[in-house]
């Protein structure tokens, strides 16, 4: 199955609308093993949990893909994240992702405050995430 252009840009801002439904959403961050849809429980409670203001997700102007506006907060566990759930302002999951450090081929970018920047959270550290999502 192949979509056109118009129809994955339409899928993205209703998405992006999902995502900032009541106020904003939030990223959720685990280690745990993602499930196999975003409805499920995570099975964890999460490393880090980062507000997403309204309109967080900027929509390309020419492909179908939109770039998480980079955002910073604070881990309540130590650990490496491995995948994140995107919830809306009422925490239901809009989708899951796979998340890691730059380079990793992750869709969401977690980077600590490290040189060089890792994954690796700390209990009140600082993280800023940013990604990119796309609708094929």
């Amino acid at each position: 199955m192949s979509f056109g252009l118009s129809t994955r840009r339409s899928n993205l801002l209703h998405t992006r609308d999902l995502i900032d439904a009541a106020g904003g959403g939030a990223a959720l961050f685990f280690d745990t093993s993602m499930p196999s849809d975003a409805s499920a429980d995570p099975g964890g409670s999460p490393l880090a949990i980062v507000a997403l203001e309204e309109v967080s997700c900027v929509l390309d102007d020419t492909l179908a893909f939109m770039t998480i506006v980079p955002v910073v907060g604070n881990a309540a566990a130590a650990g490496i994240p491995t995948w994140c759930r995107i919830v809306d302002g009422a925490g239901v999951g809009i989708g899951d992702f796979t998340a890691g450090p730059p380079g990793s081929g992750a869709v969401v970018i977690v980077v600590n405050g490290e040189d060089p920047p890792t994954a690796q959270m700390f209990t009140g550290g600082e993280i800023t995430v940013t990604g990119t999502i796309a609708i094929n």
